[in-house]
């Protein structure tokens, strides 16, 4: 059994058998057979002297999904059940006799895909992606039935070169960095930068014309020129969790950490700024530009404390002591006392804000006033990780952490 990951995903399951002639010195009494998740599936039918593979995942004959959390089992038909694994949802038949178990997802039509990061085409919103846990990036390339499944591992942030769109890159987790060189593009190329790198790798498109992709390892924001990545010539006080350019202008970039800093570059990520002034200690969620004034900000705050709020706003972070203005409402039109993971300000009308959080989305129409709750038009209470408008676009989009992407129309 590989143990490697017991802190993460781990169970223990027992199991009554049919009887096992020879097994024992008895020949026929019937036996518990022991599962244990981990990695992957393993079941023992002699009381843990040797154990089988039974999923052989992460191996080049995988039939199940790698990294088990739960396996609950038939309570009248021997050794079959079900599993839950970073994968989703399986039934399973395990065979005494031939050491073999079959594995069916059930998985097909149920929503609960949990993605890090999405990225919307800036001019044909029927290509998008995102970046899943443990399920690489899914990607619809122009279909919203029939998504290609890109690299690799824990899929992260990703995003489209703005200049030439056909061009995309994807992430995986630890800091690898891959791209795609046409819309179809099966085969990508690694550029990963190297160095140390957050698990959930950021990634964001920025720079003139939007088309170099920018990520921080080694506590440096960098910026890939075509051919090689430009570290700053900042050091961040840590790698960044999330990197935001002005939607405006890709050489004015943003940078979001978990340890309450916000810092800004006005030159492509070479030189950096702190600008959080006066914005509460605690882990900074995603910041966001207003898309006609530069330098006008919202914040949110990925707490759960109840002594701050959860939006600010500075109208002018390029000054010295940035100042920031708490915008999270006030009475029962607050944004609630959770954790928020997102913000984006609508490009069409100058006082309509989004913010994304541990339970859903927020709209205010009124520059954060008063906030009200955006899943009655359709979205679950489900923890939302990143919201995205595409230049020019049509809809709001909304990766969730459990139950997919979705999207809502927004307009003049």
């Amino acid at each position: 059994i590989t143990w490697s990951q017991d802190t993460y995903n781990i169970y223990i399951s027992v199991g009554r058998s049919a009887p096992i002639t020879g097994s024992r010195a008895d020949g026929s009494r019937a036996r518990d057979v022991v599962y244990v998740g981990l990695i992957s599936v393993y079941a023992s039918r002699d009381d843990g002297v040797t154990w089988t593979d039974i999923a052989r995942t992460a191996t080049s004959t995988s039939i199940w999904h790698n990294d088990q959390h739960c396996l609950t089992l038939h309570p009248t038909t021997p050794n079959a059940g079900m599993v839950g694994s970073d994968g989703g949802v399986a039934s399973f038949a395990y065979n005494l006799v031939t050491n073999v178990a079959a594995f069916a997802p059930l998985s097909q039509s149920i929503s609960d895909v949990q993605f890090y990061g999405i990225a919307v085409h800036p001019t044909n919103e029927a290509f998008v992606m995102g970046g899943t846990q443990d399920n690489a990036t899914p990607a619809s390339r122009g279909s919203s039935t029939d998504w290609a499944n890109l690299y690799a591992g824990d899929g992260c942030f990703c995003g489209f070169n703005f200049t030439n769109p056909a061009v995309h890159y994807v992430t995986s987790q630890g800091g690898s960095i891959y791209r795609y060189d046409t819309d179809m593009d099966t085969s990508p190329t690694s550029i990963s930068p190297g160095g140390s790198a957050p698990f959930v790798t950021p990634l964001a498109m920025g720079g003139v014309g939007f088309q170099n992709p920018l990520t921080t390892t080694a506590s440096k924001l960098r910026r890939h020129d075509g051919t090689t990545w430009i570290a700053s010539v900042t050091t961040l006080s840590s790698n960044a969790s999330q990197i935001i350019p002005s939607s405006i202008d890709g050489t004015r970039i943003y940078t979001v950490h978990g340890n309450g800093d916000v810092y800004m570059s006005v030159d492509s990520g070479l030189n950096l700024v702190k600008i959080d002034g006066d914005l509460p200690n605690v882990a900074v969620g995603a910041v966001y530009e207003n898309p006609s004034v530069p330098f006008d900000v919202v914040a949110v705050l990925q707490t759960n404390s109840g002594g701050v709020g959860r939006a600010y706003r500075c109208t002018n972070v390029n000054v010295a002591s940035p100042a920031w203005v708490d915008i999270s409402g006030t009475g029962v039109s607050a944004l609630p006392k959770i954790a928020f993971n997102t913000v984006v300000w609508d490009p069409y009308h100058a006082n309509t804000l989004y913010a994304g959080s541990d339970i859903g989305c927020f709209m205010s129409q009124d520059a954060g006033a008063t906030w009200t709750n955006m899943n009655t038009l359709g979205l679950p209470n489900v923890h939302v990780n990143h919201l995205v408008v595409a230049l020019g676009g049509t809809y709001l989009y909304a990766g969730t952490f459990g139950r997919g992407m979705w999207r809502i129309p927004i307009g003049p």
